[in-house]
């Protein structure tokens, strides 16, 4: 999956050395170059700081003056940002081209934000997309970061894609240096999907060398590691991630199989099992599987897995209205629109964003 001692929930294994950490980025499979030199992440030009100051500066209050940069940025005709998954960029790149995935827009909206002395913070969110692909048995992992800002009416949230953010979703405020630390891990994962190996190599590697506790770093160099043949380095990588994150179920997937592989069956079931077990506890790994098994017109499997996500979290409306989706299919109209008055009620109580 792309993203002392060390313990998972029922396996003891033992962290990397600093000797073995070392090794890892002497690969004979892999060169570095240049390239991927440190990036201004957040860097401003004069004009976008007159651009800011134009739209943003006339206004006294800090709400005001919030509504108004982010009107200017992305409104069509004005700036007119608009959302590219793939639009890995600067801040600088992000107001020439005007495209930009979530942590790209969110270091263009720190930047100016700050700039215009408005107190901005970048804040990652758990969301329940980051379960929402099933492609050949392998759950897909995303990151969603968005911006916080705290005014005196309460805290703000800037966000492109506010229909995967709620405010009951966990999230935490981060550095600007884990931020920049993503921010290489977004160039990775993007040279991994096109075998620019290397490349993607380099970008771990600054990702790691600026903030070495971001776990998906590790996880990902796993991954490219296990993609150029070298399992012993893999196996290193996914150790560090577990080090890092002890309860990373990518991390335990993966390296379950590195040990299948080399015959130590044994722990490979111990760290398949704790993967299962922690995956099983989040509602929204629940919420994916039954959403498997709807499309696969397995509808009472769909219906106890969408019916267990709802006894760990009672208050998603997703979890309602793909309820009532398998209720419908089950031909039980009475349950189908409890099922969805009930969704209805839960996302009126919910709040939003900017």
């Amino acid at each position: 999956m792309l993203f002392t001692s060390c313990s998972t929930p029922f396996v003891k294994l033992t962290s990397p050395t600093t000797v073995e950490i070392d090794w890892l980025f002497e690969s004979p499979h892999l060169k570095t170059s240049s390239e991927f030199s440190r990036v201004d992440f957040m860097g401003l030009d004069e004009d976008m700081r007159r651009f800011a100051q134009r739209w943003a500066g006339p206004y006294r209050g800090k709400e005001r003056r919030l509504q108004e940069l982010v009107h200017a940025l992305i409104s069509p005709g004005l700036l007119g940002i608009r959302y590219d998954e793939t639009a890995i960029l600067t801040a600088r790149e992000v107001f020439d081209v005007r495209r930009a995935n979530c942590l790209s827009f969110s270091g263009l909206f720190v930047a100016m934000a700050r700039d215009q002395g408005l107190p901005a913070y970048f804040q990652e969110v758990d969301t329940p997309y980051q379960w929402d692909q099933l492609r050949e048995g392998v759950i897909i992992l995303y990151r969603h970061v968005n911006v916080v800002v705290p005014l005196k009416s309460g805290e703000q949230i800037v966000d492109m894609q506010l229909n995967r953010y709620k405010p009951t979703y966990p999230r935490r405020r981060i550095s600007d240096q884990r931020a920049l630390s993503l921010f290489y891990n977004n160039i990775a994962a993007q040279n991994l999907f096109q075998e620019n190996y290397s490349s993607a190599f380099e970008a771990l590697h600054k990702g790691i060398q600026i903030d070495p506790q971001v776990a998906i770093n590790w996880s990902n160099l796993g991954f490219l590691f296990g993609r150029v043949g070298d399992s012993q380095r893999a196996e290193i990588s996914y150790r560090q991630a577990l080090a890092v994150k002890p309860n990373n179920p990518s991390a335990m997937n993966n390296l379950a199989n590195i040990y299948e592989k080399k015959g130590e069956s044994n722990l490979a079931r111990q760290l398949f099992a704790a993967s299962r077990r922690h995956r099983l506890r989040n509602p929204y790994y629940r919420y994916a599987l039954a959403q498997k098994a709807y499309r696969e017109a397995d509808y009472l499997e769909a219906l106890d897995l969408i019916l267990n996500a709802i006894n760990l979290k009672d208050k998603e409306p997703l979890f309602y209205r793909l309820l009532a989706k398998v209720y419908a299919a089950k031909g039980e109209g009475v349950l189908e629109r409890q099922s969805l008055d009930k969704a209805a009620v839960l996302a009126e109580n919910e709040g939003g964003g900017v």
